[in-house]
Protein backbone atom coordinates (compact mmCIF):
# COMPACT_ATOMS: atom_id res chain seq x y z
CA UNK A 1 0.00 0.00 0.00
CA UNK A 2 1.50 3.16 -0.84
CA UNK A 3 0.26 6.65 1.38
CA UNK A 4 1.56 9.66 -0.38
CA UNK A 5 2.61 12.18 2.10
CA UNK A 6 3.34 15.46 1.13
CA UNK A 7 5.51 17.66 3.53
CA UNK A 8 5.88 21.19 4.19
CA UNK A 9 9.52 22.42 4.26
CA UNK A 10 9.25 23.07 8.23
CA UNK A 11 8.12 19.37 8.40
CA UNK A 12 10.96 17.94 6.27
CA UNK A 13 13.84 19.93 7.79
CA UNK A 14 12.19 19.00 11.65
CA UNK A 15 11.91 15.00 10.17
CA UNK A 16 15.20 15.06 8.85
CA UNK A 17 17.15 16.68 12.43
CA UNK A 18 15.36 14.05 14.35
CA UNK A 19 16.02 11.22 11.79
CA UNK A 20 19.86 11.95 11.97
CA UNK A 21 19.91 12.67 15.76
CA UNK A 22 22.28 11.10 17.76
CA UNK A 23 20.96 12.90 21.27
CA UNK A 24 17.23 12.19 20.87
CA UNK A 25 15.41 9.16 21.50
CA UNK A 26 15.60 6.59 19.35
CA UNK A 27 11.65 5.61 18.67
CA UNK A 28 11.47 9.51 17.74
CA UNK A 29 14.04 9.08 14.77
CA UNK A 30 12.53 5.66 13.26
CA UNK A 31 9.60 7.43 13.50
CA UNK A 32 10.89 10.47 11.00
CA UNK A 33 12.45 7.77 9.88
CA UNK A 34 9.36 5.94 8.50
CA UNK A 35 7.49 9.19 7.42
CA UNK A 36 10.65 10.24 5.14
CA UNK A 37 10.50 7.53 3.96
CA UNK A 38 6.71 7.37 2.82
CA UNK A 39 7.01 10.96 1.52
CA UNK A 40 9.39 10.02 -1.18
CA UNK A 41 7.11 7.73 -2.43
CA UNK A 42 8.02 3.91 -0.70
CA UNK A 43 5.38 0.97 -0.18
CA UNK A 44 4.70 0.14 3.52
CA UNK A 45 6.31 -2.99 3.01
CA UNK A 46 9.26 -1.06 1.58
CA UNK A 47 9.40 0.82 4.65
CA UNK A 48 8.67 -1.76 6.77
CA UNK A 49 11.62 -3.98 5.13
CA UNK A 50 14.03 -0.89 5.86
CA UNK A 51 13.58 0.19 9.38
CA UNK A 52 13.21 -3.26 10.66
CA UNK A 53 8.93 -3.39 11.35
CA UNK A 54 5.69 -4.54 11.10
CA UNK A 55 2.94 -2.94 8.17
CA UNK A 56 0.51 -2.46 11.62
CA UNK A 57 3.70 -0.11 13.00
CA UNK A 58 4.07 1.73 9.43
CA UNK A 59 -0.05 1.99 9.40
CA UNK A 60 -0.15 3.72 12.72
CA UNK A 61 2.36 6.06 12.51
CA UNK A 62 1.62 7.22 9.24
CA UNK A 63 -2.27 7.68 10.07
CA UNK A 64 -1.28 9.54 13.44
CA UNK A 65 1.04 12.07 10.87
CA UNK A 66 -1.75 12.27 8.57
CA UNK A 67 -3.93 13.07 10.92
CA UNK A 68 -1.87 15.28 13.33
CA UNK A 69 1.48 16.40 11.32
CA UNK A 70 4.75 16.45 13.58
CA UNK A 71 2.38 16.62 17.39
CA UNK A 72 1.41 12.96 16.04
CA UNK A 73 4.71 11.51 16.21
CA UNK A 74 4.80 12.15 19.69
CA UNK A 75 4.84 8.68 21.78
CA UNK A 76 1.58 9.00 24.35
CA UNK A 77 2.46 5.74 26.77
CA UNK A 78 1.31 6.71 30.05
CA UNK A 79 4.26 4.30 31.48
CA UNK A 80 3.77 2.50 34.45
CA UNK A 81 1.80 3.07 37.43
CA UNK A 82 3.18 4.62 40.60
CA UNK A 83 3.19 1.89 42.90
CA UNK A 84 1.89 2.89 46.74
CA UNK A 85 4.01 2.72 49.38
CA UNK A 86 2.04 0.67 51.93
CA UNK A 87 2.91 -0.21 55.14
CA UNK A 88 3.57 -3.83 54.41
CA UNK A 89 5.74 -2.75 51.44
CA UNK A 90 7.32 -0.23 53.78
CA UNK A 91 8.33 -3.12 56.31
CA UNK A 92 9.58 -5.37 53.84
CA UNK A 93 12.02 -2.76 52.37
CA UNK A 94 13.50 -1.98 55.96
CA UNK A 95 13.62 -5.74 56.90
CA UNK A 96 15.66 -6.28 53.56
CA UNK A 97 18.36 -3.37 54.20
CA UNK A 98 19.03 -4.47 57.97
CA UNK A 99 19.82 -7.54 56.95
CA UNK A 100 22.04 -6.13 54.42
CA UNK A 101 25.83 -6.50 54.81
CA UNK A 102 28.04 -3.02 54.53
CA UNK A 103 31.16 -2.69 54.41
CA UNK A 104 32.71 0.55 55.28
CA UNK A 105 35.69 0.68 54.31
CA UNK A 106 37.67 -2.17 51.82
CA UNK A 107 40.54 -3.39 54.44
CA UNK A 108 38.21 -4.29 56.78
CA UNK A 109 35.91 -6.00 54.03
CA UNK A 110 39.16 -7.67 52.73
CA UNK A 111 40.25 -8.81 56.60
CA UNK A 112 36.86 -10.02 57.21
CA UNK A 113 36.42 -11.31 54.05
CA UNK A 114 39.71 -13.76 54.40
CA UNK A 115 39.04 -14.67 58.48
CA UNK A 116 35.74 -15.60 58.29
CA UNK A 117 34.56 -16.60 54.78
CA UNK A 118 31.81 -14.02 54.74
CA UNK A 119 30.57 -12.20 51.62
CA UNK A 120 28.65 -9.03 51.38
CA UNK A 121 26.12 -10.63 49.67
CA UNK A 122 25.73 -13.86 51.83
CA UNK A 123 24.32 -12.28 54.23
CA UNK A 124 26.49 -13.73 56.89
CA UNK A 125 25.64 -17.22 56.38
CA UNK A 126 28.72 -18.03 54.12
CA UNK A 127 26.95 -19.65 51.63
CA UNK A 128 26.69 -17.21 48.21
Amino acid sequence: MRDTITLTNSELMELTRRASSRTDRAEDARRARLILLLAEGHTWDEVSERIDCSRGFVASWSKRFTEQRIAGLYSRHLGQVATVLTPELEARILEATRRAVRWSNPLEHAQTRSASGRQPHDGGTGVA
